[in-house]
């Protein structure tokens, strides 16, 4: 993936299209989005919600339900916020697992929303590939996702499930905010380009090679209470500069109190 990858082709926001990217298992958040999705419809009556991907997204070998999109446990967990009288939404259409061709769904459509838990995300890549086409993408303000979407800017990062179907009703409204968040998404998406990645990725190979690299500590400038970043850095100013070298890590407080939980 490249972030010229659809090149000068422009989105064309039809005002009314959700695509949802990403795999249909728990851990990728499209519950939230099922249980949104009604909500979203009463206030934007023509909304529609186009889903990319599938349970099988890692796995193609794994055994999926009756509509053959995901586990069968978990298609009976999200189907009925997706249907009336037991049969599926004419607003909802499962696309299944795309290749290239999702960047044309992108292209027409106005807002991209993934992995709204934003459990297990470090990065986010679907973020990267939808803001490629301009789509500003709404999801969870959380782990990964600071470092890959802008809020206000390239789409929104939001601090609550109800936040995120507000900005999704409010981009489906707007028209003249969707249009500059899609642009400004498309503009920012070249920092993680190859051209501007590898050059910083050669000059570490080349300095471990000749046994240059100096490794300084950057400390963190924003978003201090994702993940408590803030506890993370009074940690390290306490071991660092106060000598208290016996206080444990975050990372090992955080899986003592885990395991202890778990017995």
């Amino acid at each position: 993936m490249v972030p010229d990858v659809v090149g000068e082709k422009k989105r064309d926001n039809d005002g009314k299209t959700v695509v949802y990217l990403g795999a249909l298992i728990p851990e990728k958040g499209f519950l939230i989005l099922a249980k949104m999705w009604k909500y979203i419809l009463k206030k934007v009556p023509m909304a529609r919600l186009q889903v990319i991907g599938g349970g099988n997204l890692y796995s193609r070998n794994c055994s999926l339900g009756r509509m053959g999109i995901a586990d069968k446990s978990f298609e009976e967990e999200f189907f009925p916020y997706l249907s009336e009288e037991g049969e599926l939404l004419p607003s909802v259409t499962f696309q299944g697992i795309l290749g290239g061709e999702k960047y044309e769904v992108f292209l027409s459509s106005s807002v991209g929303v993934v992995n709204p838990s934003a459990r297990t995300e470090t990065f986010g890549m679907g973020a990267i590939e939808m803001n490629c086409a301009g789509l500003p993408v709404v999801t969870l303000g959380k782990n990964g996702y600071p470092d890959t979407i802008e809020n206000g800017v390239t789409g929104y990062l939001c601090h609550s499930y109800k936040e995120i179907a507000d900005k999704i009703v409010f981009l489906l409204t707007h028209d003249e905010v969707n249009e500059r968040l899609g642009i400004q998404a498309k503009e920012q998406v070249s920092r993680f380009s190859p051209k501007n990645i590898m050059p910083l990725w050669f000059n570490l190979f080349e300095q471990i090679a000749q046994n240059k690299l100096i490794i300084t500590y950057r400390r963190p400038d924003s978003h201090f209470f994702n993940n408590i970043k803030f506890v993370r850095i009074l940690l390290r100013f306490l071991r660092k500069n106060c000598r208290l070298s016996f206080l444990p890590p975050l990372i090992k407080i955080e899986t003592v109190i885990y395991t202890y939980l778990k017995k």
